[in-house]
């Protein structure tokens, strides 16, 4: 007599053992179907994807639309979906960058080359502080513009805010290239830069007022604290 309860038994081990079988095959199919994604290769697509939200960042973009829009605008795409990966590796493609550290190494270089103020124009950021050159050694201070002080409410910037409207008592004032640097270095900022502009009440050479126009423009710098 056999024992059927051990057949049944063995069958159904049998049975089971195939159904996993078959559903393993049919896992790996899937995966071959939609894609597998290294790990080493999902580590990187991270990493391009934090390229993409730092420099976002930088630009004080809050969102993947905006910051896109504006890298479109800076020559820097097109970059194709709203997702702050796409926008990453996009970016370093534009730059001629084939690995995450190439990348991330040019746009440090590169972001000094944004003005903190989107220019209306598409050809120059607007100013945010001017000076009249009234002599070979100083210049009289005629004030920061309105797109400064939006620029700053913007960023709810209270410190540079408060800094700026204290400086706006010092309208017509004459200002030596010591006096420009000691009292406006904070307005440079860590990843972009602001213009200034000079004007001229006096006929002068370039040469002949060197070290007050170098004070001013020098404030065209990123900070490098």
């Amino acid at each position: 007599m056999f024992d059927t309860r051990g057949v049944s038994r063995e069958r159904i081990i049998g049975i089971s053992f195939v159904d996993i079988l078959i559903q393993t095959v049919f896992l790996l199919l899937l995966i071959l179907i939609v894609g597998y994604v290294d790990p080493i290769e999902s580590l990187k697509i991270k990493e391009y994807e934090d390229i993409g939200k730092d420099l976002c960042v930088k630009l004080n973009k809050d969102s993947p639309k905006a910051c896109r829009e504006y890298v479109e605008t800076a020559n820097l795409g097109p970059v194709g979906k709203n997702e702050f990966g796409k926008l990453g590796a996009d970016v370093c493609k534009r730059l001629g960058k084939n690995t995450v550290k190439e990348c991330t190494d040019a746009l440090d270089k590169v972001y000094s080359l944004w003005p903190c103020i989107e220019s209306k124009d598409g050809v120059r950021s607007p100013w945010i502080a001017k000076w009249e050159i009234n002599s070979l050694t100083t210049a009289k201070f005629l004030g920061f513009s309105d797109d400064y002080f939006k620029h700053l409410n913007a960023k709810e910037d209270t410190r540079r805010m408060a800094l700026a409207k204290d400086l706006e008592s010092y309208r017509g004032a004459q200002m030596s290239p010591s006096d420009i640097e000691t009292k406006f270095a904070f307005v440079r900022e860590n990843s972009c830069f602001h213009e200034v502009v000079e004007t001229r009440s006096i006929p002068v050479t370039d040469q002949q007022i060197a070290s007050i126009r170098s004070a001013i423009y020098s404030l065209r710098r990123i900070n490098s604290n």
